[in-house]
């Protein structure tokens, strides 16, 4: 299973890393989705987004889009840890319930 998620996060991460430099404005708000690829457009803001900063010509774009990217991210991942938490949390009462009736 770790396995299954490391390779989705590295992929998902690989492709928001070079999103962010060839796709402006909507480049930022992948790499923001992983926190690999968010701290280095955070590092190196021109390198790791240098569409969004040719097009606009400012950092402020690419910092907005950035921002969003993050904000999504904490909505995405706590929203898998909610119902991850709640799938165990029903697959631990069924479990302990028919251990309970067995004896």
């Amino acid at each position: 299973m770790y396995v299954g998620v490391g390779a989705v996060a590295g992929v998902a991460g690989l492709c928001g890393w070079q999103a962010a430099s060839e796709m402006a404005y909507v480049g930022p708000v992948l790499a923001g989705l992983n926190p690999v690829s968010l701290t280095y457009a955070i590092v190196e803001p021109v390198e790791a987004t240098w569409d969004t900063v040719a097009a606009g010509g400012s950092l402020d774009a690419s910092r907005v889009g950035l921002g969003v990217g993050a904000a999504l991210s904490v909505l995405l991942y706590g929203g898998i840890v909610l119902a991850m938490r709640s799938s165990m949390v029903k697959t631990f009462d069924r479990t302990t319930r028919q251990l309970a009736g067995s004896r």
